[in-house]
């Protein structure tokens, strides 16, 4: 049986506040693994953490207009909005509406695109966050 989304799939919030509802994202999460031998020996003894990377780029998206001008944004200017200093993401379950994993300290890295006559941005943004939780 096919399982039907609609609605956001992820929230950006910026102090608590829903700014703008995703509906199309991809997730990269890594653990860095770094070999840690043993002396005279073959074997690798383990296989210890040496960072947390997590990435992601959003596809479409809309700015909630209420949340950005109660923070004082212009809900017209994605640039204002998504250079915030650090910004929080939650991709959310689209049955519960519960968040299944989330990023914090996001920054903006980059992107393009266009916005059509409702004020959905379509395009590509890429983006960078300290701490992924949820896999």
């Amino acid at each position: 049986m096919a399982q039907v989304f609609t609605g956001a799939k992820a929230i950006i919030r910026l102090d608590n506040f829903p700014l703008a509802f995703v509906s199309a994202i991809t997730i990269n999460h890594e653990n860095r693994l770094e070999e840690i031998p043993q002396l005279d020996d073959l074997l690798v003894a383990e296989y210890a953490e040496n960072g947390h990377r997590c990435s992601f780029s959003i596809s479409i998206f809309k700015v909630n207009d209420n949340s950005a001008a109660s923070l004082g944004l212009d809900p017209l200017n994605f640039k204002d909005i998504l250079t915030q200093p650090e910004l929080i993401v939650e991709v959310v379950d689209a049955d519960t509406g519960v968040p299944v994993y989330t990023m914090t300290g996001v920054k903006f890295q980059g992107g393009q695109g266009s916005v059509d006559a409702r004020g959905v941005w379509i395009g590509n943004w890429n983006f960078v966050a300290r701490r992924g939780r949820g896999i």
